[in-house]
């Protein structure tokens, strides 16, 4: 399981410096969008049988200002099923993400992480930075996207968009691909609704009690 959750964040890259970077720019060239993914990883690990299933969706208005991402997968490791749902909203430099364990939100200021706006003011320098190369030019559903390649992982994007992308970590071979795209889609508020659960600081998260490093 470990090994998935390690391709998911390399393959995710691209969603989480969405998330954190703070430009005066356009996050997306798109106005608005509804972007659905087939997640599949398949492979081995030390002699065990790994597989993943899964769906998830990007819905985003305002060049991005206001974005959701949510998404759920089956893992399967030894005839074990484990079922991960995972919820973020993105809203003019702050961010949401719901933890459907401890049924709470934790809400976090992007605008605050001044380290991060200083270095990386596009998705083009956070690639860069990372020693990630523009490797050609590929379409995905008919779209034209940028190929870029770091680490184990490849991303397919568009106009800013991630459609497509690949990591390869450990034998095991992870794919999320758009299978349905909307531009420009008239997008209403009610899409970023998030669950009714208590919303936490991260500020308070680290501080809790319950965190090792909490107090400090």
């Amino acid at each position: 399981m470990k090994t998935l959750k390690i391709i998911a964040t390399i393959t995710l890259l691209f969603f989480v410096f969405t998330f954190q970077v703070y430009a005066k720019e356009k996050r997306y060239e798109v106005k608005s969008g509804i972007v659905e993914y087939a997640i599949t990883a398949t492979g081995n690990v030390y002699g065990v049988q790994i597989k993943e299933e899964g769906a998830s969706t990007l819905i985003f208005k305002d060049f991005g200002d206001l974005e959701l991402q949510k998404s759920e997968t089956v893992s399967t490791t030894m005839g074990r099923q484990t079922v991960t749902k995972e919820l973020s909203k993105y809203d003019n430099g702050i961010i949401y993400t719901v933890d459907f364990e401890e049924n709470i939100i934790i809400k976090t200021n992007v605008n605050e992480m001044q380290k991060m706006n200083d270095e990386y003011k596009d998705i083009k320098s956070f690639l860069q930075s990372n020693k990630a190369k523009k490797i050609g030019k590929e379409k995905v559903l008919g779209y034209m996207c940028d190929i870029w390649q770091f680490d184990q992982a490849k991303v397919w994007i568009y106009k800013g968009i991630p459609l497509k992308s690949e990591a390869d970590v450990m034998g095991v071979k992870r794919v999320e691909m758009a299978k349905k795209v909307q531009f420009n889609a008239n997008i209403s508020n009610s899409e970023f609704k998030l669950p009714n659960f208590p919303i936490k600081s991260y500020q308070e998260m680290m501080n809790s009690p319950d965190n090792p490093k909490g107090g400090q």
